[in-house]
């Protein structure tokens, strides 16, 4: 069991007393905290489960348990990622129950609150640290106005905390304040500018200085006076409020779409710079709430027109709208509220059922900058990189298409190609399954063919989501040692966190740099720590064909007498690492220098170690060598794929010119197992669809490039799917 710094992870355990499935629960959760890629989504997750089951249980064992989940939220909190904000959220939701609900008649009791309270300052000095630094704590923060409050009830907490706390609340706000739309005098002006003779004009321009530069200066200015002078007091004053920005456009918004509504804004350029305006100031700031209710109330004016049949105002509206939201994707900015305010625009555009306007606004989506994977390389927590918005653009796109699939049937031609020359990037977790489904119980009867096509593009699975069963247990076998710069570990990793179909890939790029010893075939698509490892891991994979590990293995088999008959890699795989180093090291070998031996012994080390699978050179080399020339590897991977576990033994069984052991063939067919397995994952269907995406081609819903079909009607499966 790991121990950080003075603590055994094992404790966690002590408030459990006989409850097996607590107890099941909690072990899983340890064996996370203690791995060396720690998932912190699972451990936080698992961290505010155990404090909500067990947390009148824990006092007892306060002094034991408290630091291993305090140092956990800490760390996790450290990443400023996604998990910062629920780790956050976690312990101040935990210190308002505390305070609120745990008494202090027992001994237990007092020194559990006391540890709470006593980590909340040195918790909220990394907080102020890392507001500090810009990060966004989001809704945690109404959670410490709300700690704030009952401290204040309570009347618990030093005068530090207060402090700590009003500190923190301040640094927030200036970042809320940042990231919301900040009016000048002049966008105030020429905003209301726009409402003249309306009797609503006064009302909008009070709402729009609520929300001007001006203001929020003023009360960063007063929350400023307020820390000097009284910070415990900092809630009572009103002053901070995290929802002031979003309602206060909301109300604007809801009064500009009264007055279109209500016809009592009808020319049409006013209502084109009054959209404009809109648009353009949501894109001014990062509130992402603002920038979708902002979207809504676009799209909610088109539906205005719809009904009113003023198509021009509509098209006009997508000529205004459509440039603006792809620049936005374009850049990297809020892509999500982007797409929103597409498919809202889009659906209101469909529903109006005029071929013009339709044809129109697809003709305007298809021209746009499709969202590509855009793949470029793995990050420090081994998760892949990829283009963030490529997702949100399918899932755009498919829930256009299902609105009226025969009308949309240009746009889901336009998916199948994009995605077939771009490839498709999906994890398990974005469940893709459900949007499929929803595909699938569209109206799509009279272009069946076509919405199967587009289904059978994505290698999405039914069955199961991650790696559950089989997978799980094969990738167990072929991983032992969970060492970080090791290229199996990455493997597995991926198979249990990532999920992808572009697994099936990284375990053929693998298998052919075991086979070449060219490392660069998966360069950027390893971790630097296992790439930079790869020399040593192609040296212990070939360490039998070394002339003074040779030397070293012959003496060693006339000293263990009963392993004489093992060939290389048995040999050491059954010996004892005690007995053989102990005779290595005190034993000099002929023609081996004492430096070469320390080498051999190391690599032994490291074997020893990880029990990895060796010897997959010469394996692949002779499988290679069946097929002759197979430059794309087509014929090794469908070999691969389709040899019996049996008869891949067999193949080894009578070879004297490859020397395989017999712990590498077996450890190669569970890894084997675990290609399969994920090939049948993700290339679950046979539709190609070719016929009739030639026949869209000449209808020119789309223009397929050079040697497009040349591709889909080759041998490669594996390039079909992901060209």
């Amino acid at each position: 069991m790991k121990r950080i710094n003075s603590f055994d992870l094992k404790d966690l355990l002590l408030p459990l007393g006989n409850k097996i499935g607590a107890i099941q629960k909690v072990t899983s959760l340890i064996d996370e905290m203690q791995h060396p890629n720690t998932d912190w989504k699972y451990v936080v997750a698992g961290i505010r489960t155990y404090l909500y089951d067990n947390i009148y249980d824990i006092p007892p064992f306060s002094e034991k348990i408290l630091p291993i989940l305090f140092y956990y939220l800490k760390e996790a909190t450290l990443r400023k990622k996604a998990s910062a904000v629920r780790a956050s959220d976690t312990f101040i939701d935990r210190l308002i129950f505390v305070l609120q609900n745990i008494k202090e008649e027992k001994k237990d009791y007092r020194k559990f609150k006391s540890l709470f309270l006593n980590f909340t300052r040195q918790y909220l000095d990394l907080l102020i640290t890392e507001s500090r630094e810009g990060f966004y704590f989001d809704y945690v923060n109404n959670r410490i106005i709300q700690l704030t409050k009952v401290l204040r009830k309570t009347r618990y907490g030093s005068k530090d905390i207060h402090e700590k706390l009003a500190t923190f609340i301040a640094l927030q706000f200036g970042i809320y304040i940042d990231l919301a739309i900040q009016l000048t005098e002049e966008d105030v002006n020429s905003f209301t500018d726009l409402l003249t003779n309306m009797a609503e004009k006064e009302e909008v321009r009070s709402l729009l200085n609520q929300v001007s530069r001006q203001q929020y200066r003023k009360i960063k200015h007063e929350i400023s006076e307020i820390i000097e002078h009284n910070p415990e007091k900092i809630v009572e004053y009103e002053l901070v409020d995290f929802s002031l920005n979003a309602r206060t456009w909301e109300r604007i918004c809801l009064i500009i779409k009264k007055l279109i509504d209500e016809e009592r804004i009808r020319d049409e350029e006013t209502i084109i710079l009054i959209l404009e305006s809109l648009i353009r100031l949501s894109h001014t700031g990062n509130d992402k709430d603002l920038q979708l209710f902002i979207s809504r109330t676009v799209a909610s004016v088109c539906s205005v027109m719809v009904q009113k049949k003023n198509i021009e105002i509509l098209r006009k509206i997508i000529d205004l709208v459509m440039p603006v939201l792809q620049d936005e994707i374009d850049k990297g900015g809020n892509y999500y509220s982007s797409f929103s305010m597409i498919y809202n625009i889009g659906k209101t555009v469909v529903e109006s059922g005029n071929i013009f306007i339709i044809d129109y606004f697809i003709d305007k989506l298809t021209s746009s900058k499709f969202c590509f994977p855009e793949f470029s390389g793995i990050a420090s927590d081994w998760s892949v990189i990829v283009n963030s918005s490529h997702l949100e653009n399918i899932r755009t796109w498919m829930k256009l298409i299902e609105l009226n699939p025969p009308l949309m049937k240009k746009l889901a031609a336009s998916l199948i190609v994009n995605l077939k020359l771009g490839g498709v990037f999906l994890k398990d977790t974005d469940v893709f399954q459900r949007d499929i489904s929803r595909l699938l119980n569209s109206d799509y009867q009279n272009v069946f063919y076509l919405i199967i096509s587009l289904a059978a593009v994505f290698p999405a699975f039914y069955h199961d989501i991650g790696a559950t069963g089989d997978i799980r247990a094969f990738t167990e076998k072929i991983d032992t040692n969970h060492e970080m710069n090791d290229v199996i570990h990455f493997l597995r990793k991926q198979v249990h966190v990532e999920s992808s179909s572009r697994t099936v890939q990284l375990f053929q790029k693998v298998m052919e740099y075991w086979m070449t010893g060219n490392k660069n075939l998966v360069a950027g698509m390893l971790p630097a720590e296992v790439f930079d490892n790869l020399d040593n891991c192609f040296r212990m994979v070939n360490l039998d064909t070394e002339d003074a590990a040779q030397v070293i293995y012959n003496e060693a088999r006339s000293h263990f007498h009963d392993l004489k008959d093992n060939k290389f890699w048995d040999f050491f795989n059954e010996v004892d690492k005690e007995n053989f180093n102990d005779y290595a090291r005190g034993t000099d070998f002929p023609g081996v220098s004492d430096e070469k031996k320390h080498e051999i012994l190391g690599i032994l080390d490291t074997y020893f170690a990880t029990r990895n699978p060796t010897e997959m050179t010469k394996l692949l080399h002779y499988i290679k060598n069946k097929f002759g020339i197979d430059v794309s590897k087509t014929m090794i991977w469908k070999f691969l794929y389709e040899i019996s576990d049996e008869d891949f033994r067999n193949m080894f069984e009578n070879v004297d010119q490859v020397d395989i052991s017999r712990v590498n063939v077996e450890k190669f067919i569970t890894f084997l197992h675990v290609y399969r397995m994920l090939y049948d994952k993700y290339n679950f269907s046979d539709i190609r669809a070719i016929e009739k995406l030639e026949l869209y081609a000449e209808e020119h819903l789309f223009s397929p490039p050079a040697d497009f079909f040349t591709v889909l009607r080759g041998d490669n499966r594996i390039k079909a799917l992901h060209e």
